[in-house]
């Protein structure tokens, strides 16, 4: 089973990836491919170069023209829109103004364009930019007025820069934030490796739901995230204790109408393309690359770490304030 995260594992991570490991132990022959991109991971799906995506792949489903199912939600939506207060203090002060998102056709993208919607304002231009962490640098730095952060990166936000920045209001969302995906011809061919997938999820879920403080004993137990040091547990136990408080854990799999909540009202028919599937080569190249252990990096079935990116890792917060560097020397309007 060749799984493809459209991100870089962070501490958001440790549920799936934790989930991923107890499938390997019930013989489930697992390769992970990171992808630093949501739509190279779709890409990666319709081009068979990989079977199964984590993440929420929107635009994929409605574009691509491939029999994909979303068949397991992870967690719902929990971010968080965040505007400088010296230029902005609510929604409509968004009308006609420029925004950022993690990627096209992304759960963050939804968030903004069903709440410009919502309240009856147009968005100018949306540039993309992985990252809840460079986005949030991007946003101390001054480089960024208006994006949209996860629960982790609001906190550090507010302690940082404490009363410079405003969460905007959302709805109460029940849409997919991360789920995993294929096509129809893969699940029905491995039914008995995806119920065991889904199975580890459900549990791993409702572990951390019951005792937050599972995560960091998860983490430890299968290495995870080796590059974020021990000093990480805290934040990784504060994290999860806000999103089990949250319930933004799905304990029981999901189901369509979560998966459908954005799905039909926000992801704009003009910014959503078709996704072509990426070269063979594309995706071989990147996969031959390896490197010591990294937030970036995941272990395949052999225990060898291999990274699916067109550079080696770097340290999270080092590649945050690369990628923060380039966006203010203007060098890039989208963080690759």
């Amino acid at each position: 089973m060749r799984i493809a995260f459209g991100d870089l594992p962070g501490i958001e991570s440790i549920q799936t990836l934790t989930a991923i490991e107890r499938a390997k132990e019930r013989g489930v022959n697992v390769e992970l491919i990171i992808l630093n991109d949501e739509d190279l991971a779709a890409q990666a799906i319709v081009g068979n170069q990989a079977d199964v995506g984590v993440g929420a792949p929107y635009t994929l489903i409605q574009k691509a023209g491939v029999p994909i199912r979303l068949f397991a939600q992870i967690s719902t939506l929990r971010f968080f829109p965040v505007v400088n207060s010296e230029f902005y203090k609510e929604w409509k002060d968004l009308d006609g103004q420029d925004v950022a998102v993690q990627a096209r056709g992304s759960g963050t993208e939804a968030v903004m364009l069903l709440m410009a919607k919502t309240h009856g304002i147009k968005l100018g231009s949306i540039s993309y930019v992985p990252g809840s962490e460079v986005r949030r640098n991007a946003l101390i730095q001054g480089t960024l007025k208006a994006s949209i952060v996860d629960a982790a990166n609001r906190r550090a936000l507010e302690a940082e820069a404490p009363g410079k920045f405003i969460v905007l209001p959302v709805d109460d969302l029940s849409a997919t934030d991360e789920g995993l995906f294929a096509t129809a011809d893969y699940l029905k061919n491995n039914a008995a490796d995806v119920d065991i997938l889904v199975e580890e999820l459900m549990k791993t879920a409702r572990e951390i739901t019951e005792n937050p403080a599972v995560a960091v004993e998860f983490r430890n137990k299968y290495k995870l995230l080796p590059d974020l040091g021990a000093e990480a547990d805290a934040e990784i136990a504060e994290y999860y204790k806000e999103t089990a408080g949250a319930g933004s854990l799905v304990l029981n799999g999901g189901g369509r109408r979560p998966q459908r909540t954005i799905l039909r009202s926000s992801v704009s028919p003009v910014r959503s393309k078709a996704i072509r599937p990426p070269s063979r080569s594309t995706i071989s190249g990147m996969s031959r690359l390896s490197t010591a252990p990294s937030p970036s990096s995941a272990r395949n079935r052999s225990g060898e770490w291999r990274l699916a990116s067109r550079r080696r890792a770097r340290p999270s917060a080092l590649l945050a304030r690369r990628r923060a560097a380039r966006w203010a020397d203007g060098r890039t309007s989208q963080f690759s």
